[in-house]
């Protein structure tokens, strides 16, 4: 490259001594190797300007690409010191909100079973226990008792003086004790008439219901004994239609498995008259209302048989009983007492009696002391 150059100015040189008019001079070797001199040192700082040019470029370019890759690296620190605050806070905030869940739900479920122990310990605080207290349970005092003992016990609790004759017994009875959604029921049939009522509106000149005594009347108290307190005690009485009242009569009450006349205006829930097993004329309740029978029997039987002496206890023929219920007529009763068990209408007549009379049938309340009852 070098020689290329020189050449150049050699011949260069040549032309610049020749003539106008083509005479050539001679050059000397002086001249040749100062202009020649010459010209490398021009081009040698010319070269050497390119190459600091070259160089300084070149710095330019390495300081450039540097504070690129640094602008770069500090650009790509920061978007990566940014992307982990980011990512930190996020990861710090979901953290925390799984803590705070974990801490809610721990807090959440020790709440609850604070409060199911504590409910817990409440249901069996001994103080909400119930205990004999009279005035907590009204027959604590027939608690482990059984036969006469019982009967005596249960016979102190419910013996109380009625407020009523057998009219005003009435009155309640048809003015509320026996009515049920705007009705007044027949015991016997199901036949239902309006009600409230007056006595005269139930009985409609003999074509309407009437008073029946489950425990005839003539078995337990001398004649007109209606009008005693065994006739007007409401536990006992019950509005029937006349008719049935009448064909009933003083029939005990059985199993007929022949029957004579059936009773009743709802399928097959009907009460029967006719003969049992053992050739008695009897009369069946309907299935329904088998159990209110007998318990109001079992309560005659105990509220009344202490007074027997008094009430002049006698049978159809006039004979002195004891007040007690006959023992075919017992066991058929006992069986209604299970079959047909106390329901929520025979709960609330018993309450509605209680509120008017001032005492309670014990066997709807306690169902259980049938059993601790060898005889009624």
């Amino acid at each position: 490259m070098r020689f290329l150059l020189i050449a150049l100015l050699f011949l260069s040189v040549v032309s610049c001594n020749t003539s106008s008019s083509g005479n050539y001079k001679p050059v000397s070797d002086e001249t040749v190797d100062e202009t020649v001199d010459e010209t490398v040192d021009d081009l040698s700082d010319e070269a050497l300007a390119e190459s600091e040019d070259t160089e300084s470029d070149e710095n330019t370019d390495k300081n450039t690409d540097e504070g690129v890759d640094e602008t770069v690296d500090e650009t790509t620190d920061e978007a990566t010191d940014e992307n982990t605050d980011e990512n930190t806070d996020e990861g710090v905030d979901e953290t925390a909100d799984e803590t705070a869940d974990e801490t809610a739900d721990e807090t959440v479920d020790e709440t609850v079973d604070e409060t199911v122990d504590e409910t817990v310990d409440e249901s069996f605080d001994e103080d909400t226990i119930p205990d004999d207290d009279p005035d907590d349970d009204p027959y604590a005092s027939t608690n482990g008792l059984y036969d006469e003992s019982l009967r005596e016990a249960l016979y102190n609790l419910i013996a109380v003086d009625s407020p009523f004759d057998y009219d005003t017994a009435r009155d309640a009875m048809y003015g509320g004790i026996d009515v049920f959604n705007d009705e007044i029921e027949c015991l016997y049939s199901g036949r239902t008439i309006p009600g409230p009522a007056t006595r005269s509106e139930v009985y409609n000149g003999g074509s309407g219901l009437n008073c029946e005594h489950s425990w005839p009347k003539s078995q337990i108290v001398s004649s007109n004994g209606e009008n005693t307190p065994p006739g007007y005690d409401i536990h006992h009485l019950f509005p029937t239609d006349v008719q049935v009242n009448s064909d009933r009569g003083t029939l005990d009450f059985g199993e007929v498995s022949m029957m004579t006349d059936t009773y009743c205006v709802v399928g097959s829930d009907c009460s029967y008259r006719g003969q049992s097993d053992s050739g008695s004329i009897v009369f069946e309740v309907r299935d329904s209302r088998k159990g209110d029978i007998a318990r109001a029997h079992f309560y005659m039987a105990v509220r009344w048989a202490f007074e027997c002496d008094i009430y002049l206890c006698i049978d159809d023929n006039g004979d002195m009983i004891d007040g007690r219920i006959k023992i075919a007529e017992e066991a058929v009763l006992r069986q209604w007492h299970v079959d047909d068990p106390v329901d929520e209408r025979e709960r609330t007549r018993n309450d509605r009696i209680e509120a008017a009379q001032g005492n309670r049938n014990p066997f709807v309340d306690r169902p259980d002391l049938v059993e601790r009852l060898s005889d009624f």
